[in-house]
């Protein structure tokens, strides 16, 4: 899908990017499972890793066919490697500075961002667009900060609102109908 000179393909359609997906899918299970010689080698690769993904982002336009076959995927590894090096170097900067209570909690509400910011931003836009005379079309970087500041903190609201009302209770539920994994092994062992 081509418009404009650019492929909106990886905006457009959810399993066109895949590898971003499969590479987090990936890093969760590495630590789930605490696999330590893949966990260490992809470590060791983060700032190589991130320095490719710094030059493909400068050699690169998001629009490039090169962006769209190899760019992305560039990054999603770099993302998952410095992440991974963030969560394994207890004690670290990037490691404090990932553990900071506000970025929990974006992390904890983060599906359902996710989720509900374009309806934060239609939202906000409508919103505003009725009090602020041409709203949606300011250029200004003033206007653009305000604008993501309101947006953020209403999707942010909405995303906390939706966790400890919806997900929450829903987790809940799945904890207590769903066996837990280790109670599925003692079980199995038992039988044997």
């Amino acid at each position: 899908v081509q418009t404009d000179g650019y492929y909106a393909a990886p905006y457009v359609l959810p399993y066109c990017r895949m590898d971003s997906l499969a590479v987090g899918g990936l890093l969760a299970l590495l630590l789930r499972m605490d696999a330590g010689r893949p966990i260490e080698a992809l470590r060791r690769l983060a700032w190589p890793l991130a320095a490719a993904a710094f030059a493909a982002l400068a050699v690169w336009d998001r629009g490039d066919v090169g962006f769209v076959i190899a760019g992305y995927s560039v990054v999603a590894f770099a993302s998952a490697a410095v992440t991974l090096r963030a969560l394994t170097h207890e004690g670290g900067p990037l490691s404090r500075a990932c553990s900071a209570r506000w970025l929990v909690h974006i992390g904890k509400v983060s599906y359902g961002l996710y989720l509900l910011h374009l309806i934060a931003r239609a939202g906000v836009d409508f919103g505003f667009g009725r009090v602020v005379p041409d709203w949606r079309r300011s250029d200004s970087v003033a206007h653009s900060l305000i604008r993501l500041a309101a947006i953020s903190a209403v999707a942010v609201l909405m995303a906390t609102i939706s966790y400890y009302f919806f997900e929450k209770p829903i987790l809940r539920l799945k904890d207590r109908w769903a066996p837990a994994r280790e109670s599925i092994s003692r079980r199995d062992e038992a039988r044997a």
